[in-house]
Protein backbone atom coordinates (compact mmCIF):
# COMPACT_ATOMS: atom_id res chain seq x y z
CA UNK A 1 0.00 0.00 0.00
CA UNK A 2 1.43 3.37 -1.02
CA UNK A 3 0.72 6.44 1.10
CA UNK A 4 3.24 8.66 -0.68
CA UNK A 5 0.39 10.74 -2.18
CA UNK A 6 -1.54 10.94 1.09
CA UNK A 7 1.24 11.42 3.59
CA UNK A 8 -0.61 14.08 5.60
CA UNK A 9 -3.04 11.45 6.90
CA UNK A 10 -0.26 9.28 8.28
CA UNK A 11 1.92 12.16 9.40
CA UNK A 12 -0.82 13.78 11.47
CA UNK A 13 -1.56 10.52 13.27
CA UNK A 14 2.02 9.98 14.39
CA UNK A 15 3.03 13.56 15.14
CA UNK A 16 2.91 12.90 18.91
CA UNK A 17 4.85 9.65 18.62
CA UNK A 18 7.68 10.69 16.31
CA UNK A 19 10.34 9.38 18.67
CA UNK A 20 8.79 5.92 18.81
CA UNK A 21 7.66 5.09 15.26
CA UNK A 22 9.34 1.88 14.22
CA UNK A 23 8.17 1.90 10.63
CA UNK A 24 7.15 -1.72 10.53
CA UNK A 25 3.45 -2.05 11.25
CA UNK A 26 1.40 -5.28 11.02
CA UNK A 27 -1.96 -5.45 9.26
CA UNK A 28 -4.27 -8.43 9.36
CA UNK A 29 -7.32 -9.64 7.38
CA UNK A 30 -10.47 -7.67 8.05
CA UNK A 31 -8.79 -4.99 10.12
CA UNK A 32 -9.04 -1.45 8.82
CA UNK A 33 -7.11 0.09 11.68
CA UNK A 34 -4.22 -1.25 13.67
CA UNK A 35 -1.79 -0.57 16.48
CA UNK A 36 1.52 1.25 16.23
CA UNK A 37 3.49 -1.47 17.94
CA UNK A 38 6.01 0.63 19.83
CA UNK A 39 5.64 2.31 23.20
CA UNK A 40 2.15 0.80 23.69
CA UNK A 41 0.72 3.68 21.65
CA UNK A 42 -2.53 3.07 19.80
CA UNK A 43 -2.50 4.69 16.39
CA UNK A 44 -5.48 4.05 14.12
CA UNK A 45 -4.89 4.48 10.42
CA UNK A 46 -7.61 4.04 7.80
CA UNK A 47 -6.68 1.52 5.14
CA UNK A 48 -7.94 1.46 1.59
CA UNK A 49 -7.94 -2.31 1.21
CA UNK A 50 -7.59 -5.50 3.20
CA UNK A 51 -4.96 -8.16 2.72
CA UNK A 52 -6.15 -11.66 2.01
CA UNK A 53 -3.74 -13.13 4.53
CA UNK A 54 -1.93 -11.81 7.56
CA UNK A 55 1.12 -9.80 6.69
CA UNK A 56 2.74 -6.43 6.86
CA UNK A 57 2.27 -3.08 5.21
CA UNK A 58 5.08 -0.78 4.14
CA UNK A 59 4.56 2.98 3.91
CA UNK A 60 6.49 4.35 0.97
CA UNK A 61 7.77 7.90 1.42
CA UNK A 62 10.27 9.79 -0.66
CA UNK A 63 13.64 10.20 1.06
CA UNK A 64 13.20 13.90 1.90
CA UNK A 65 9.80 13.32 3.51
CA UNK A 66 11.04 10.38 5.55
CA UNK A 67 14.02 12.35 6.84
CA UNK A 68 11.85 15.35 7.70
CA UNK A 69 8.85 13.72 9.34
CA UNK A 70 9.86 10.20 10.28
CA UNK A 71 13.37 10.33 11.74
CA UNK A 72 12.94 7.04 13.59
CA UNK A 73 12.41 4.95 10.48
CA UNK A 74 14.25 4.30 7.26
CA UNK A 75 12.52 4.82 3.93
CA UNK A 76 11.46 1.48 2.51
CA UNK A 77 11.57 -0.31 5.86
CA UNK A 78 10.32 -3.88 5.81
CA UNK A 79 8.36 -6.05 8.19
CA UNK A 80 9.39 -7.10 11.66
CA UNK A 81 11.57 -10.21 11.55
CA UNK A 82 9.84 -11.69 14.59
CA UNK A 83 6.77 -13.88 14.08
CA UNK A 84 3.60 -12.98 16.02
CA UNK A 85 1.02 -15.53 14.89
CA UNK A 86 -1.40 -14.89 17.76
CA UNK A 87 -1.29 -11.13 17.17
CA UNK A 88 -0.70 -10.21 20.80
CA UNK A 89 2.23 -7.89 20.05
CA UNK A 90 4.60 -10.31 21.77
CA UNK A 91 7.13 -12.22 19.69
CA UNK A 92 6.25 -15.92 19.41
CA UNK A 93 9.86 -16.89 20.13
CA UNK A 94 9.75 -15.04 23.47
CA UNK A 95 6.44 -16.64 24.47
CA UNK A 96 7.75 -20.08 23.57
CA UNK A 97 10.95 -19.52 25.56
CA UNK A 98 9.11 -18.71 28.78
CA UNK A 99 5.79 -20.54 28.42
CA UNK A 100 6.46 -23.39 26.00
CA UNK A 101 4.02 -22.18 23.34
CA UNK A 102 2.21 -19.10 22.09
CA UNK A 103 -1.25 -17.91 23.09
CA UNK A 104 -0.49 -17.72 26.80
CA UNK A 105 1.02 -14.29 27.37
CA UNK A 106 -0.74 -11.04 26.49
CA UNK A 107 -1.15 -7.42 27.56
CA UNK A 108 -3.77 -8.53 30.12
CA UNK A 109 -1.97 -11.52 31.69
CA UNK A 110 0.54 -11.42 34.54
CA UNK A 111 2.01 -14.90 34.96
CA UNK A 112 4.20 -14.12 37.98
CA UNK A 113 1.80 -11.73 39.70
CA UNK A 114 4.31 -8.88 40.00
CA UNK A 115 1.92 -6.21 38.74
CA UNK A 116 3.51 -6.02 35.29
CA UNK A 117 1.69 -7.58 32.36
CA UNK A 118 3.46 -10.25 30.33
CA UNK A 119 3.45 -7.85 27.38
CA UNK A 120 5.18 -5.22 29.56
CA UNK A 121 7.77 -7.79 30.62
CA UNK A 122 8.52 -8.56 26.97
CA UNK A 123 9.05 -4.85 26.33
CA UNK A 124 11.23 -4.30 29.42
CA UNK A 125 13.18 -7.55 29.05
CA UNK A 126 12.29 -8.93 32.46
CA UNK A 127 11.42 -12.55 33.29
CA UNK A 128 7.61 -13.04 33.24
CA UNK A 129 7.94 -16.09 35.48
CA UNK A 130 9.99 -14.39 38.21
CA UNK A 131 8.10 -11.85 40.33
CA UNK A 132 11.33 -10.37 41.71
CA UNK A 133 12.59 -9.45 38.24
CA UNK A 134 11.02 -6.07 37.44
CA UNK A 135 12.05 -2.74 35.96
CA UNK A 136 12.17 -0.27 38.84
CA UNK A 137 13.64 3.09 39.78
CA UNK A 138 15.97 3.57 42.74
CA UNK A 139 16.80 6.95 44.26
CA UNK A 140 20.46 7.79 44.82
CA UNK A 141 22.34 10.60 46.50
CA UNK A 142 25.08 12.30 44.50
CA UNK A 143 26.69 14.75 46.89
CA UNK A 144 24.10 17.46 47.43
CA UNK A 145 22.06 16.30 44.44
CA UNK A 146 19.70 13.42 43.74
CA UNK A 147 19.61 10.88 40.94
CA UNK A 148 17.36 8.06 39.82
CA UNK A 149 18.87 4.79 38.68
CA UNK A 150 17.57 1.70 36.93
CA UNK A 151 18.99 -1.36 35.23
CA UNK A 152 18.82 -1.09 31.46
CA UNK A 153 18.99 -4.22 29.33
CA UNK A 154 19.85 -4.72 25.71
CA UNK A 155 17.18 -6.36 23.55
CA UNK A 156 18.82 -9.69 22.79
CA UNK A 157 17.91 -13.35 22.52
CA UNK A 158 14.64 -15.03 21.57
CA UNK A 159 12.06 -12.56 20.30
CA UNK A 160 14.32 -9.57 19.71
CA UNK A 161 15.72 -9.96 16.20
CA UNK A 162 16.70 -6.54 14.83
CA UNK A 163 15.14 -4.78 17.80
CA UNK A 164 16.60 -2.23 20.23
CA UNK A 165 15.19 -1.37 23.66
CA UNK A 166 14.94 2.33 24.51
CA UNK A 167 14.38 4.04 27.85
CA UNK A 168 13.16 7.48 28.85
CA UNK A 169 12.77 9.02 32.31
CA UNK A 170 9.74 11.28 32.70
CA UNK A 171 8.41 13.53 35.46
CA UNK A 172 5.08 15.10 36.43
CA UNK A 173 3.99 17.38 39.25
CA UNK A 174 0.64 15.68 39.84
CA UNK A 175 -1.10 12.38 39.16
CA UNK A 176 -4.54 13.85 38.60
CA UNK A 177 -6.54 13.88 35.37
CA UNK A 178 -4.84 15.97 32.71
CA UNK A 179 -1.37 15.37 34.10
CA UNK A 180 1.51 15.99 31.73
CA UNK A 181 4.60 13.78 31.77
CA UNK A 182 7.74 15.55 30.58
CA UNK A 183 11.06 13.97 29.60
CA UNK A 184 13.94 14.48 32.02
CA UNK A 185 16.95 16.10 30.39
CA UNK A 186 19.85 13.74 29.87
CA UNK A 187 17.66 10.66 30.02
CA UNK A 188 15.27 11.04 27.10
CA UNK A 189 16.46 8.16 24.91
CA UNK A 190 18.90 5.72 26.46
CA UNK A 191 19.87 2.45 24.80
CA UNK A 192 22.02 -0.36 26.18
CA UNK A 193 24.24 -1.82 23.47
CA UNK A 194 24.78 -5.25 25.02
CA UNK A 195 24.13 -7.07 28.26
CA UNK A 196 22.83 -4.87 31.07
CA UNK A 197 24.05 -1.77 32.84
CA UNK A 198 22.95 0.65 35.52
CA UNK A 199 21.71 3.93 34.06
CA UNK A 200 21.81 6.93 36.39
CA UNK A 201 19.85 10.11 35.70
CA UNK A 202 20.44 13.28 37.79
CA UNK A 203 17.17 14.95 38.75
CA UNK A 204 16.12 18.40 39.88
CA UNK A 205 12.68 18.21 41.51
CA UNK A 206 10.29 21.02 40.62
CA UNK A 207 9.42 23.74 43.10
CA UNK A 208 5.97 22.22 43.63
CA UNK A 209 5.30 20.17 46.75
CA UNK A 210 5.68 16.87 44.86
CA UNK A 211 7.39 15.59 41.75
CA UNK A 212 6.61 12.14 40.37
CA UNK A 213 8.89 10.10 38.14
CA UNK A 214 8.43 7.10 35.89
CA UNK A 215 10.63 5.14 33.52
CA UNK A 216 9.27 4.28 30.09
CA UNK A 217 10.62 1.53 27.87
CA UNK A 218 9.81 0.73 24.28
CA UNK A 219 11.09 -1.52 21.51
CA UNK A 220 12.16 -0.11 18.19
CA UNK A 221 13.23 -1.81 14.99
CA UNK A 222 16.82 -1.41 13.88
CA UNK A 223 17.86 -1.13 10.20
Amino acid sequence: MDYSDNHDTFRNLVTQQMGYAAGRIPIYPGIGAFILTTDNTVCQIATTRELGTGGFIVFNFDKALAETYLPAIAAGATANDESDLDRDRIADAWETKFFGHIGVASASTDADGDGQSDRAEYVTGTDPTNKTDVLKLDIRSQGTSLALAFTGRAAAGAGYARIARHYRLESATNLLSGRIWSPVAGCTNRVVGSGSEEITCPITPASEASTFYRIRAWLQQTP
